[in-house]
């Protein structure tokens, strides 16, 4: 009896122990496989996810093609799908074609199978030095240094600052100065209650949006705020010969041996002029 006993005492422990390695073969199987699809599968993700978005191509050899637009765009998505480090590269390298893709490929191959990853940064200045010249930079960054509202709309301008501003980010590299410089090219009809504004929380993209709204008011409203140069007269009452009768104006304009002598002073006084009383 007490062999017997034994003997199945030693068969469960045998069974116990095969099922416990195999619960722990198991989850180590799970964690191997858990670890495969947390690289592949989330890579696979990203890529799908990133054609999804419909990324645009760059060739590098149309005319009408802008270098910056594409990387602004391309950032974008990455942005949205959430795509950091040098999968950023990878994935930009996709939309290369033609030219621009033979580009690439020598461009990789130069830096040596023992050189650092590459970064955003690093691709996004060498794609730009090969691709969008220097000079055409410079062009764009003068258009919009010189930038003015004229006789755009406040929303036609603040698209144009928008989309010009890229071209020179030494200009608007933090709110304050890309606020300083959208008003600087803003209608005088709304810049100072404009930056006014400017005094409380305020962001560019308020500021935009601020800004149309006040240039919709009323015209007797803007033209409270219009900007004079100093010395300018903005109040008729203050002076009264402008409305004065076009006959007194001329009662008051004397000739004598000096030339003509008008103290518009005496507009409305009844006095004289002191050289003539």
């Amino acid at each position: 009896m007490r062999g017997r006993l034994q003997s199945v005492l030693g068969n469960l422990h045998f069974l116990v122990t095969l099922i416990v390695r195999k619960n722990v073969a198991n989850q180590n199987n799970q964690r191997v496989q858990a670890h495969v699809n947390a690289n592949g599968g989330s890579a696979a993700v990203r890529v799908c996810d990133f054609v999804r978005m419909n990324p645009p191509e760059f060739l590098g050899s149309q005319t009408g093609e802008d270098p910056q637009n594409f990387l602004d765009e391309i950032k974008k998505i990455f942005e949205v799908i959430q795509v950091t480090g040098n999968d950023r590269v990878e994935l930009a390298s996709y939309q290369l074609k033609d030219v621009a893709h033979i580009w690439y490929t020598q461009w990789k191959d130069n830096m040596g199978t023992d050189a650092a990853p590459i970064t955003w940064e690093g691709f996004s200045k060498s794609f730009l030095d090969r691709f969008f010249l220097i000079e055409l930079r410079e062009a764009r960054a003068q258009e919009f240094m010189n930038l003015r509202q004229g006789n755009m709309t406040v929303q036609e301008y603040g698209l144009k600052f928008n989309q010009l501003s890229r071209y020179a980010p030494h200009m608007v590299a933090d709110s304050r100065a890309q606020m300083n410089k959208f008003l600087y090219g803003v209608s005088d009809l709304v810049k100072t209650e404009c930056r006014n504004a400017m005094l409380g929380d305020m962001n560019i993209s308020r500021l935009m949006t601020h800004t149309q709204q006040h240039a919709r008011a009323p015209s007797m409203d803007r033209r409270r705020t219009t900007v004079r140069p100093a010395g300018q007269v903005t109040d008729r009452g203050s002076c009264p010969w402008i409305d004065a009768p076009k006959a007194q104006l001329q009662s008051r304009l004397m000739v004598d041996e000096h030339g003509p002598s008008f103290d518009p002073r005496s507009v409305g006084s009844g006095s004289q002029h002191p050289d003539h009383a």
